[in-house]
């Protein structure tokens, strides 16, 4: 007798949407689809449905992460060192982490000098005493006397009010790019 039952693998689920990036779990090439939601396009159309909001709380916040853009670009220390949190965490385009301390050595070293910090696409969303924005950064900058420019990146900043004040508590970047090995 032949077992007829479809294994899991056999059955087509449809695809899943986000925004204009959708995952196709069945593509042709055999890639999963991953080129369609990896691209950096995709990403930086998508639609964040649910994340923004757009009350006096959250304009705020996004305010205070463009302030913080400014002071980067402008090498700003003082400022800088004011909004982040002593235990502030970065984590760079490439995993690499980063404290307080060291963010700002790059900064009074001169080892980071922006040219341009592109900052925009910001969306918001307030938890009470904690806030999120997710925004795209581009950078021409120097970086230990080499010009360089960063590729479009991905930007998740967590803010925490503390004593009534917003403060920056973490950083993430990560690159906006076409193709992504997912070799397990």
């Amino acid at each position: 007798m032949s077992d007829e039952r479809s294994s899991s693998n056999d059955t087509k689920q449809p695809p899943v949407d986000y925004g204009r990036a959708t995952w196709n779990s069945h593509s042709s090439a055999g890639t999963a689809g991953w080129s369609e939601i990896f691209s950096p396009n995709a990403w930086r159309h998508a639609r964040f449905a649910g994340f923004h909001q757009d009350d006096s709380e959250s304009q705020e916040v996004k305010a205070l992460s463009r302030r913080w853009a400014a002071a980067e670009s402008a090498g700003d220390v003082r400022w800088i060192d004011d909004l982040l949190l002593d235990d502030f965490v970065a984590v760079g385009p490439r995993g690499e982490l980063l404290t307080k301390e060291q963010w700002l050595a790059r900064h009074r070293a001169g080892t980071v000098r922006h040219q341009q910090l592109d900052w925009r696409e910001l969306h918001v969303r307030v938890h009470g005493d904690a806030a999120l924005v997710l925004g795209c950064e581009q950078t021409l900058a120097t970086y230990d006397r080499r010009a360089m420019a960063t590729p479009a990146l991905r930007v998740l900043q967590v803010f925490v009010r503390v004593d009534a004040r917003w403060r920056m508590a973490a950083i993430e970047h990560c690159p906006l790019v076409a193709e992504f090995d997912l070799a397990y």
